[in-house]
């Protein structure tokens, strides 16, 4: 018997500290305020890094092998650029990480190795979902490499999904060794 009101105390307190955190519950009677009434509690801060030469071991490896074959690929014409979003709840802890690492060489006109990876970090009561969409193709002529990618995050409470987060990251890599990159998480899309 006090096992049970143990675990139905600790439960309620769980639920009410999610509650207050999200600012309540959210209860809507039609499509048309179901956003107005959505917690904007999710804040992000975007993090990008550029690097000179390959910096994760498993790209340099990689490279390492292709470059046996085709020794006129150089890696101090090769660079790694990192860009991401850390997500945090509105009272300022962390709760997750999505981020892209692409390295690639490039000749001053072609990209001549290609290579991407996700950073992926979860924390508190936020799990990782997935990968919802993605896309890293060149273009017909390999002049550059775009790499998108749109990741799922859901918090839960006792393994019930009470909101969803789905950040983006938008990386293009040129032959001539300039780069460009965004992201995105829309509040609409944070429910």
């Amino acid at each position: 018997m006090r096992t049970n009101w143990l675990r139905y105390s600790t439960i309620i307190f769980l639920f009410t500290l999610v509650v207050s955190l999200n600012g309540g519950i959210v209860t809507a009677t039609s499509q048309e305020n179901v956003n107005d009434q959505v917690p904007k509690d999710i804040v992000i801060e975007p993090f990008s890094v550029i690097e000179q030469g390959l910096t994760d071991d498993d790209m340099r490896l990689n490279y390492e092998q292709l470059t046996e074959d085709l020794p006129s690929i150089n890696e101090d014409s090769c660079r790694t650029y990192t860009r991401g979003i850390n997500g945090k709840a509105d009272v300022g802890f962390h709760i997750f990480t999505f981020g892209q690492r692409v390295g690639w060489c490039y000749d001053g006109t072609k990209v001549t190795f290609h290579e991407y990876e996700y950073i992926i970090e979860e924390l508190l009561v936020w799990r990782y979902k997935g990968i919802t969409s993605e896309s890293h193709e060149a273009n017909s002529d390999e002049t550059f490499w775009r790499d998108n990618a749109t990741a799922q995050f859901t918090g839960e409470l006792v393994g019930v999904p009470v909101q969803s987060c789905f950040p983006s990251i938008y990386i293009t890599v040129n032959g001539d060794g300039t780069y460009s990159g965004s992201e995105a998480m829309r509040p609409d899309i944070c429910w």
